[in-house]
Formats: C-alpha cells, structure tokens, sequence
C-alpha cells in the first residue's frame, strides 16, 4: 500500500492521470525478479516471462515451480540459522517420562515463575511438548515454557496443610469479671467555672 501511495502521489504532482501510472507500476512490479525465488510473480505464475509487444520466436521455459521451491528453502534455511546464532537458540533436551515444571502466569510479587507441582512428559513432537499431572490432566506447550527437574523418579502428592487447633485450658482465677460502668450522676457537681451574670446598664435608664 505504501508503494502504491507513491506511484498516486507522484502521478498527482506531475498532474498525470494516476490510473494509467497505476497500471504501468503494476505492469513492472510483476515482471521484477523476487529477492528471494530471482524470478518474477508473473513468471512464477504463467510459467513464461511477460510477452511484449516486439514480436519474438517461442522459447522453451525452465520448470520454474521446482527452482523457486530451492531456493525459497535456502533463503528460509538462512534466515533460520541467522536468527538461531542471534537468539542462542538450542534444541530442547526434554524427553518422554522426563519430569518438569512449567511456566505459571504472575499473579502477585510472592508467586514463582513456574508451578511447584511437577510435571511428566507423554509425549514430544519437535518444540511441542505433552505433559501430565498426577490427576491425569494434560497439557502443552511450547518447550521454553517447562523447565527439567533434575533426580526425580516419581511425582510427589501434594496434601493440603491442615491448621492443628491449640487447646487452652482456662483456670478459675484467670476469668476476669466485668467491671461495671461508671456512670456520670446529676449529683455531681460540674468543675467548670459559672459566669457571673447581671442586668446591662443601659436598661436602668427606663421604668419597666
């Protein structure tokens, strides 16, 4: 889309009409070798380059599908080890009745990376990897997401902690009674000091 945005924006300025360019970059985009398979979409296609309009002597066309097919596996093959080299990618050395534990999703700062109940592996196919808990669940996942437990033959079982109740015995003489409370009588006398009142001035000066 962006090539094609291009060849519009450049029509525009020189005020050309951007159908026909239009057509002109597609006509030249399918008869440009690929980088990857040297031969163009047009040719990978019809099996034969683009015919002009010079008139020209039937030529006998290469089997095109099998020279693509060889190299698009060496450009892939390439492109692999580079990123392999680049990554420090190494093949997993996981195997069948291997035991493993396995990525978990982070929860909270106080959860590990992976689930402490281990894992066994069933089954293996490339970087797929199948494993099974002591229930029978299974799962898989990628082999980056287990990690091997070195020296274990069999699958612990795990039993829910049970809290142990404490029992205190109570002497007599620890009970303590409740003390009742004090409550505040109208017999009490406030502590806070009375204002001394009287009649203003200014009222002596009529008669009531």
């Amino acid at each position: 889309m962006r090539t094609l945005n291009k060849t519009i924006k450049a029509a525009t300025v020189e005020s050309l009409n951007w159908k026909q360019e239009l057509f002109k970059f597609l006509r030249n985009y399918r008869a440009t070798p690929h980088s990857t398979t040297s031969i163009s979409p047009a040719e990978a296609l019809l099996g034969r380059k683009l015919q002009t309009k010079l008139p020209e002597l039937p030529k006998s066309q290469p089997k095109v599908q099998k020279s693509i097919i060889v190299q698009d596996d060496q450009r892939k093959s390439a492109m692999k080890e580079d990123s392999d080299l680049r990554n420090n990618a190494k093949e997993s050395e996981l195997k069948e009745s291997d035991f493993v534990l396995v990525k978990q999703p982070h929860k909270d700062k106080l959860s590990t990376p992976f689930n402490p109940k281990p894992l066994c592996v069933t089954d293996k196919k490339g970087s797929m990897i199948t494993a099974e808990d002591e229930s029978g669940h299974k799962i898989t996942r990628n082999s980056s997401f287990f990690k091997k437990v070195e020296g274990m033959r069999s699958v612990p079982k795990f039993e829910p902690a049970q809290e142990e109740e404490e029992e205190f015995e109570v002497t007599p003489n620890e009970v303590s009674e409740p003390t009742p409370n004090k409550t505040s009588t109208p017999n009490q006398i406030s502590k806070r000091p009375i204002r001394s009142t009287k009649r203003p001035a200014y009222l002596s000066d009529y008669v009531t």
